[in-house]
């Protein structure tokens, strides 16, 4: 087993105890512009289940990906799941719902250990 399975696994058990929270991924896939009648079909939302840890970004942290970070902003370290968290997507954390602005696998070698979300109130 290599070492980066093992930190997987760590960092899957750690998110699921009571260090994690509950997190609900809503996906948002973007409609399309109908030529025919010149609108934007709908937007479809799916949601999954999922955990995770939010946290403030530290003082030092005023980028992240490119993207300045906002005093409101936070970070959510989420676990890996099904489905692949996206740019625009929204969670939902404590009962607060956030915009992803920006996905970081954190991925050493070719094992996905979590992601790493900078999310914005909604």
């Amino acid at each position: 087993m290599s070492m980066y399975v093992q930190l997987a696994r760590t960092a899957s058990r750690l998110l699921r105890s009571d260090l994690g929270q509950d997190v609900i991924l809503k996906s948002i896939s973007h409609g399309t512009y109908n030529v025919a009648t010149g609108e934007l079909d709908y937007n479809s939302e799916s949601e999954s289940s999922r955990r995770g840890v939010l946290q403030l970004f530290r003082a030092d942290e005023t980028t992240l990906q490119g993207n300045l970070v906002q005093v409101s902003d936070r970070k959510l370290i989420m676990d890996v799941g099904t489905v692949v968290p996206q740019i625009d997507d929204l969670v939902v954390v404590g009962g607060v719902e956030y915009q992803v602005v920006s996905v970081s696998p954190e991925k050493p070698g070719d094992i996905l250990i979590y992601y790493t979300l900078h999310v914005r109130v909604a």
